[in-house]
């Protein structure tokens, strides 16, 4: 059970939760909720993003939503999720706009999340839009995540991007 959580209601206009502009940084266990803009936006490069809940209550099941999208990428080699199966999933769910939005850069691997769906991934907690989309950037990797519930096509939307993605419900 996650027990830290960063609620952006009071935050303000347009304003973002966390703002990873360094390079190289590890974002664990946070629950990171209702802010005006993303609940995370990376502009850093080579940054990890694991076990978190972007947009749900601390429990992972019920939508807090940010209120643009819950991780905007405009920066290259970025990790959202667990590298290995031994790391604990994002909950990306219940975000106005998109779960995970790459606009820039390249080399971004999205895997091993919940998007769209509850800590079980069974429950429907949908983001406003997609779950992942790619725009104007390339060599991204969708892998082993579960794409549910958004409104948007299952999968990963690609917009002038490049990359590989996996298929079916589990990603």
């Amino acid at each position: 059970q996650l027990i830290v959580e960063i609620d952006g209601s009071l935050a303000g206009a347009n304003a973002d939760g966390l703002v990873l502009s360094a390079n190289d940084s590890t974002v664990r266990g946070l629950v990171v909720n209702r802010f005006a803009g993303s609940g995370f936006r990376i502009t850093g490069s080579g940054n990890h993003v694991e076990g978190n809940y972007i947009g749900t209550d601390i429990g992972g099941t019920m939508a807090r939503p940010n209120g643009v999208d819950g991780v905007l990428v405009t920066a290259s080699g970025n990790i959202i999720g667990p590298p290995s199966s031994s790391g604990r999933a994002n909950v990306i769910s219940g975000n106005t706009r998109d779960g995970v939005h790459v606009f820039e850069g390249s080399g971004t691997y999205i895997g091993r999340n919940y998007i769209g769906v509850d800590i079980a991934g069974n429950n429907a907690v949908p983001n406003g839009r997609n779950g992942v989309t790619l725009r104007q950037s390339s060599l991204h990797e969708v892998r082993r995540s579960v794409i549910q519930w958004n409104p948007g096509p299952g999968r990963p939307v690609a917009r002038g991007a490049l990359g590989r993605v996996g298929q079916g419900r589990g990603i």
